[in-house]
């Protein structure tokens, strides 16, 4: 009985041996990195460039567009003038039709400078009748108080004219020209390439029309 407790316990202790030894062993801690140098990195999280993938992707630029060609056109006299231009256009990517004001001549103002005063001014104008001169106007408030109007024309020969005539009859008259503010209309398109447009034979029928090409990046 003796000899069997020996070998039982040597079996024992010999099998609790076996089975710390196959117990795997624990992972060992990294130790701490220094400060100021950088994390190891698997070559395949890097590119050619040494930067790594995902980084590099994040800061591509965005397409910029070579190629496009861009362009203003005008002045039109009016928004449909514009628009109908807009629709010859080949290869568009976007067009904008923009509304500015711009002084335009109407006619020419034949006139005898203001007076010091009303009694002068009406003095003058009983001057006029006299010399059979019926087309006239005393102003008798606003900016051009105490002046004679003597006509508007559309014409400048026809307002030369009347000047002319004023002055042989002892009258110092002048001459102005009248504007007034109009709307004019520009067109702005962007195209998808640039492109041997006709742009004589496009704005043909707009005499004060032009086109001049400008930065799409504008």
């Amino acid at each position: 009985m003796r000899v069997a407790f020996f070998v039982l316990l040597v079996i024992n202790l010999a099998l609790g041996a076996w089975v710390l030894a196959s117990r795997p062993a624990a992972p060992a801690q990294p130790s701490p990195r220094p400060e100021g140098v950088a994390p190891l990195q698997l070559l395949s999280e890097r590119d050619s460039g040494g930067t790594p993938r995902k980084q590099r992707q994040a800061a591509q630029p965005a397409p910029s567009g070579e190629g496009a060609a861009c362009y203003t056109v005008g002045p039109f006299e009016t928004d449909a003038d514009a628009r109908r231009l807009a629709g010859k256009l080949e290869n568009v990517r976007s067009t904008n039709v923009r509304r500015t004001q711009a002084q335009s001549e109407i006619g020419r103002w034949v006139y005898l400078p203001a007076f010091s005063s009303r009694e002068e001014a009406m003095a003058t104008a009983r001057k006029l009748a006299a010399a059979d001169l019926r087309d006239y106007y005393v102003v008798t408030s606003g900016d051009q108080e105490n002046t004679i109007s003597l006509g508007l024309y559309r014409d400048d020969t026809n307002a030369k004219r009347r000047v002319d005539r004023l002055r042989e009859l002892g009258f110092n008259a002048r001459v102005k020209v009248r504007t007034e503010a109009v709307p004019r209309y520009w067109l702005d398109a962007s195209l998808e390439r640039a492109a041997d447009l006709d742009w004589q034979a496009l704005l043909a029928a707009y005499e004060s029309a032009s086109v001049s090409q400008t930065d799409c990046r504008g």
